[in-house]
């Protein structure tokens, strides 16, 4: 059986990845804070150490590499540029010289946020513009592994929800916990739950695509928007919901008003996500089980 080799399997998308039965033999890497699921072999990694991560590719010598590691809160990529250049450039990088030297396949996540937001949706070969350290590093490291390695696989995954630690879940806990929760008007994204978006990426490497691809929902939402819906479907107060302005909340990082991503030449080869009514239809009902 041939060796996958997933980075950040014990962030929010890669537990899906563990808990997922693939024709593989997978290897998962993890900082702090491993992962339990059967047939799962688990490395404690400093990605950013040259010599631990050199040691861990030659201890698996991986058929095929998924890069889901990364720094990805824009704010703290914003206060500790430094480290987000580490984690977010200079490692997909190095991974993808492996890649390259092995001739193997090698696809590295991105975000929607290398966009500047302000001429949505976008297709892959629309002009990333970042306004943000976290959009930049991003954006630079796909232009560097690129260049490295033209079979390299580029996916930019937009915002992601699901059970687990993420802002939907903070969400929903708030407004059992009878909390106000402000989410933006202004924002917009095209979100995509994450086993969606693990389906979408096990595609893209089973299918051995190469170049950019896109993984984003089919509907373009606001925060706002989303969390009334997430509401309504778990049957909470809305009335707890406060409308806000994105560019009246000053934060560290600049955020762009809309990211939405047009995935339609992904949709075309087999990606389908289901609408966000279905997928929170389906974690309502996971979470009273």
């Amino acid at each position: 059986m041939k060796k996958l080799l997933i980075t950040g399997i014990s962030g929010f998308l890669g537990q899906y990845f563990a808990r997922h039965k693939m024709d593989w033999e997978v290897h998962g890497t993890y900082y702090s804070t491993p992962t339990q699921a059967a047939g799962l072999s688990l490395h404690q990694v400093d990605l950013t150490n040259t010599k631990e991560h050199s040691e861990l590719l030659n201890r698996v010598q991986p058929d095929a590499i998924l890069h889901l590691a990364a720094l990805s809160n824009p704010n703290v990529c914003e206060q500790k540029p430094e480290l987000s250049y580490a984690i977010n450039q200079e490692v997909g990088l190095a991974f993808a010289k492996y890649a390259a030297t092995k001739h193997i396949p090698y696809l590295f996540t991105s975000t929607d946020l290398v966009f500047q937001g302000d001429d949505a949706p976008y297709a892959p070969a629309d002009m990333p513009a970042p306004i943000m350290t976290y959009g930049k590093d991003k954006y630079h490291a796909e232009k560097a592994i690129l260049q490295q390695y033209s079979e390299a696989t580029i996916a930019r995954l937009p915002l992601l929800y699901g059970l687990g630690a993420n802002f939907l879940s903070n969400w929903i806990q708030k407004l059992k916990n009878g909390e106000k929760v402000y989410a933006f008007t202004d924002e917009y994204r095209t979100p995509t739950y994450a086993p969606d978006a693990a389906a979408g990426l096990l595609l893209l490497l089973e299918q051995k695509q190469t170049g950019i691809w896109h993984l984003g929902g089919k509907e373009s939402i606001s925060r706002f928007d989303f969390i009334r819906l997430a509401a309504k479907v778990f049957a909470l107060d809305e009335s707890l919901m406060v409308p806000s302005l994105q560019k009246e909340v000053k934060m560290p990082a600049a955020r762009p008003a809309n990211v939405s991503l047009d995935s339609s030449a992904t949709y075309e080869i087999g990606f389908s996500p289901k609408s966000m009514e279905e997928n929170l239809q389906l974690i309502h009902s996971t979470k009273r089980h």
